[in-house]
C-alpha cells in the first residue's frame, strides 16, 4: 500500500492511498497512538468538514479539485475511476509511506516508558493473572491500590 499525507482533522492524519483499486477503500485516518481506519475517500472527507487539507504541491490540488474545466475528466479517471494512474511527476516530491502502522520509534519510546515504571515498582509490583477475577470494580481498585503500595489486597474487616 502506498499512502500521501493529504491532510489532517484534530489531532489524526489523513492518507490518500495512490495504488487504491476500483471500490477498495482509498483513505485512511491514523490516529497519534497509531490506530489506523481505512474508508472512502472522498464519501468519507465529504461528510467532515473540518478537515485541513494539504495544498502545496500539484498531487495535493488536483486531489482536492483546483484544476482547469480540462483537468477534471483527469481527476475523475484519476480518483474516481482510478482508469488512470497518478502521474509520477506529480508524486515525485511527496512522501509516499508504504506503512500506516506506528513508526518502531514511537513503539519503543512507550515500551521503554513501560519497563522504566515496571523497574521502579521492585518486588512490590504485582500483575494479576488472566485467572484474577473481580467481583466489582471496587475491590479491583483496591487490589491494585494495595499492590501498588506494597500491602497485600486483602480488606481486613
Amino acid at each position: 500500500m502506498k499512502a500521501v499525507l493529504v491532510g489532517g482533522i484534530q489531532d489524526d492524519k489523513i492518507y490518500y492511498i495512490i495504488d487504491a483499486k476500483g471500490t477498495s477503500n482509498d483513505g485512511a485516518v491514523v490516529s497519534p497512538e497509531g490506530k489506523v481506519i481505512m474508508f472512502r475517500f472522498f464519501s468519507w472527507v465529504s461528510k467532515n468538514p473540518g478537515v485541513r487539507k494539504i495544498r502545496n504541491t500539484k498531487f495535493h490540488r488536483l486531489l482536492w479539485g483546483n484544476q482547469s474545466d480540462s483537468a477534471k475528466s483527469k481527476w475523475f479517471d484519476v480518483f474516481m475511476q482510478k482508469t488512470q494512474e497518478i502521474d509520477k511527476s506529480m508524486l515525485a516530491d511527496i512522501i509516499i509511506k508504504t506503512d500506516l502502522s506506528p513508526s518502531g520509534k514511537a513503539f519503543k519510546k512507550k515500551n521503554d516508558q513501560i519497563k522504566r515504571f515496571l523497574s521502579t515498582k521492585g518486588q512490590s509490583m504485582v500483575i494479576p493473572s488472566e485467572n484474577t477475577y473481580f467481583t466489582d470494580d471496587d475491590k479491583r481498585k483496591m487490589w491494585v491500590i494495595a499492590k501498588l503500595f506494597g500491602g497485600n489486597g486483602v480488606d481486613n474487616d
